[in-house]
């Protein structure tokens, strides 16, 4: 890896190894931000193995650090480890180019910020979700003073950037295969739950708690 490429990825890399959180690349808003970890209807939180399809089902795609310098979307891939059987999420690049590195299974433990994602529906709904408004409500909330100095941002409703927006870039799955393991940090952003009570979301879309809710 290039010393430019490298500078460019390694604030992200950095963040997301020591964050407890789902960090993951925004094309829509340009920037490293995180998510809330998916639940069901009754709070109990998917099962590592299951976000991969949780995700597919809905026309998702989450993207890995390559989007910093890629003028189209650069989809991350699930992969099952062959030793640990941790589900992680890496790079798109067979040499993990970016760094891009999520065990999910650690962070189904660790999350803080959960959501059930109800404004984002299955295909079979035939429904388009707005990640407009998300996106607007994210840009026009500022950060806390704890926030400041986070790279990611917390992106309330996010989980990936819809097929009707960028046609023809799944979800990748790369099947099993042996990767070390990086264990997640102790760190978890502070405040950003408080940041989750800022935006201005229809009602529909948010639980009295703050986090969103999904619908299976």
């Amino acid at each position: 890896m290039s010393t430019i490429m490298s500078s460019i990825f390694h604030p992200c890399v950095v963040a997301q190894r020591s964050s407890t959180e789902l960090l993951v690349y925004s094309r829509e808003v340009g920037q490293l931000v995180m998510i809330a970890y998916p639940v069901l209807y009754h709070g109990q939180r998917i099962v590592p193995e299951g976000i991969f399809d949780f995700l597919c089902r809905r026309g998702l795609t989450s993207e890995c650090f390559c989007g910093l310098i890629s003028g189209q979307p650069t989809p991350a891939c699930f992969i099952n480890e062959f030793i640990s059987g941790h589900t992680v999420v890496r790079c798109h690049h067979v040499n993990n180019r970016c760094g891009f590195y999520l065990n999910i299974n650690s962070i189904y433990c660790t999350a803080f910020l959960e959501s059930r994602y109800e404004h984002l529906p299955t295909l079979s709904c035939g429904h388009v979700p707005d990640i407009l408004s998300l996106v607007i409500a994210f840009r026009s909330t500022p950060p806390g003073p704890a926030e400041l100095g986070d790279v990611a941002l917390t992106f309330v409703g996010y989980c990936g950037f819809h097929e009707t927006m960028f046609p023809g870039y799944p979800q990748l799955c790369g099947g099993l295969h042996h990767i070390p393991r990086i264990a997640a940090g102790s760190f978890i952003t502070q405040h950003a739950h408080h940041r989750e009570h800022l935006y201005m979301l229809p009602r529909h879309m948010l639980t009295q708690s703050g986090s969103t809710s999904v619908a299976q």
